[in-house]
């Protein structure tokens, strides 16, 4: 058996989702199908990310591939090539004719000489981001509630690189030229925030827009930004739920349907993990979409 216990349940979830990702291109009217798409992008960003940290370590694709998800244009074979390479420099020349190739390339030479696959990534994220805002055009009128959710991640995006900074010590001086445009904090604002010495600075600042205060706890415990990251993503995922259900029958439905269904994969990833670690149900919900009492749609988990 190659795969047991939470790897297992990890690669049955990223194989399903990709199905349903393939099914829901398939089915999407052609008026839609730039902005599913430019979606579903996120899932080729994601794995070559994977694929950048795994190489960077030395791990081989049995010990990443629970963790891909094949629901964008780059094939299980595609990744598999890009894992064959002998480093990173040989994923990013493995990617010669395709969009990525110019993105990696530009902060190669930045990568030789610190060996920090942070600007890496931040391109490939600002980079998916300006084309999903792109591609979302309005037709029929809900398609702002899908531009909401756009701008409503790409704010969770930059104060986790804000965050990650000052976790990591990095000089606050490098973190503007990180930041992505187009979120629906002011640019004004958001380079305030990211002027912050501390991470409850951060919180502090951000409350308006997120409240991470949740996870200052689990954060002080563990030493690790995690928690914040799970968090945002929840407080994502509700208000974009919440916003999307709202959309007439057209492409805001769609979208809809596939962020649910991400969140079910998220849901159960992280139940799964918190039985392997031990972790109690009141400090689970916590970052469990749609679950317990820091919930804006509701509900306990089941004990």
């Amino acid at each position: 058996v190659e795969y047991s216990g939470v790897d297992l349940i990890e690669l049955a979830l990223s194989r399903q989702f990709a199905d349903t990702a393939r099914k829901v291109r398939w089915l999407t009217p052609r008026v839609a199908k730039d902005t599913i798409n430019a979606i579903l992008e996120r899932w080729d960003v994601q794995n070559i990310r994977t694929v950048l940290q795994a190489k960077r370590i030395g791990k081989g694709f049995k010990e990443i591939e629970r963790y891909l998800v094949f629901a964008g244009v780059l094939t299980k074979e595609d990744v598999k090539k890009l894992m064959d390479s002998k480093d990173v420099e040989g994923v990013v020349m493995a990617l010669v004719g395709t969009k990525y190739h110019p993105i990696l390339s530009a902060q190669l030479d930045a990568y030789k000489k610190s060996g920090d696959l942070i600007p890496m990534i931040n391109a490939l994220y600002k980079d998916y981001y300006a084309n999903l805002s792109k591609s979302v055009k309005v037709h029929f009128g809900d398609e702002i509630f899908v531009q909401g959710q756009v701008r409503s991640e790409i704010d969770a995006k930059n104060v986790m690189t804000v965050l990650r900074f000052i976790h990591e010590g990095v000089s606050d001086a490098e973190v503007p030229k990180m930041l992505i445009a187009g979120g629906n904090i002011p640019e004004k604002e958001m380079n305030e925030i990211a002027r912050s010495k501390t991470v409850e600075d951060v919180v502090s600042k951000v409350k308006k827009y997120f409240d991470l205060s949740p996870a200052m706890e689990d954060y002080e415990k563990m030493g690790s930004i995690v928690p914040f990251e799970d968090l945002l993503e929840r407080l994502v995922m509700e208000k974009g739920l919440a916003r999307l259900s709202i959309g007439s029958l057209s492409m805001s439905v769609i979208v809809h349907y596939l962020y649910r269904k991400e969140c079910e994969v998220c849901n159960i990833r992280r139940i799964a993990k918190a039985k392997q670690f031990g972790i109690p149900p009141e400090q689970t919900e916590r970052y469990i979409v749609g679950m317990g009492r820091h919930s804006i749609l509701g509900r306990k988990i089941e004990r």
